[in-house]
């Protein structure tokens, strides 16, 4: 004999397959289903006109939001097709797909599975709802020809003692752009783009960031390094400083 929580379970199970079997059901399925009903329906007491009237509303209902959706979702892909081939030969500045900041030249627009992408001069590739900022060429005074600085490698985490001087020059190579990392230049702001805070300075010739962090300071900051070339194109990286009790002996790199 089965036990109370077997055939609770059983019925558990086909309650939820009926569910999802009706959920996946097309409008050609409720009319059959209508129909099913109107023929086997007692002759002596058949449904009356206004609720057979309310199913076909319901069912014309569905099907035209259904439609509805459809072209909604069509015209905003061609909407968000035309707005991004606007900005070709523009320069703009946005996350790439790994949300590194980046900048550059619209070389392209590709229309991918999860929405359209701008291909930009030096590879990058930037999701068309992740630009933040497109700047006319003529203002930035560079040239669609040129290749924006490149990320070789990432800034790695350090360590600042609260009340003790903090010094980090991150590495040269950390940068690369085919005119030379010599024709780069550098600024560091926050990650939200605002300004470092107080006692942080950051020496853009000698790459280094140094300063004396609060007493007080606890937690970490996010940082952003950005690389500017002689043409204005730019890429950004960034890294955290965090703070601790103390820290070890750092290795400064060239």
């Amino acid at each position: 004999m089965p036990s109370i929580g077997t055939d609770l379970a059983t019925r558990s199970t086909s309650l939820s397959n009926k569910s999802d079997a009706f959920s996946s059901m097309k409008s050609e399925d409720f009319i059959r289903v209508m129909f099913t009903e109107l023929t086997n329906q007692d002759p002596l007491s058949p449904n009356e006109s206004k609720d057979l009237l309310a199913q076909i509303s319901t069912i014309r209902q569905i099907e035209s939001d259904l439609a509805m959706s459809e072209r909604l979702t069509e015209m905003v892909r061609q909407n968000e097709i035309t707005a991004s081939s606007s900005l070709i030969g523009k320069f703009v500045l946005g996350q790439s797909e790994s949300l590194a900041d980046v900048a550059g030249y619209v070389d392209s627009v590709s229309v991918t599975r999860d929405g359209v992408v701008l291909n930009l001069s030096g590879g990058f590739k930037v999701p068309m709802n992740r630009i933040v900022e497109v700047v006319d060429p003529e203002l930035v005074g560079g040239s669609p020809d040129n290749d924006a600085p490149r990320v070789v490698k990432g800034i790695p985490e350090q360590a600042a003692v609260p009340g003790q001087e903090f010094r980090f020059r991150f590495d040269i190579g950390t940068f690369a752009d085919d005119g030379g990392v010599e024709s780069l230049s550098y600024s560091a702001t926050l990650t939200d783009g605002s300004p470092l805070p107080a006692w942080l300075k950051f020496d853009p010739i000698n790459r280094e960031f140094y300063g004396t962090p609060p007493a007080d300071a606890t937690g970490s900051i996010n940082l952003r390094v950005t690389a500017v070339d002689s043409h204005n194109a730019r890429v950004s990286t960034g890294f955290t400083i965090k703070f601790v009790e103390s820290s070890g002996e750092e290795e400064e790199t060239e």
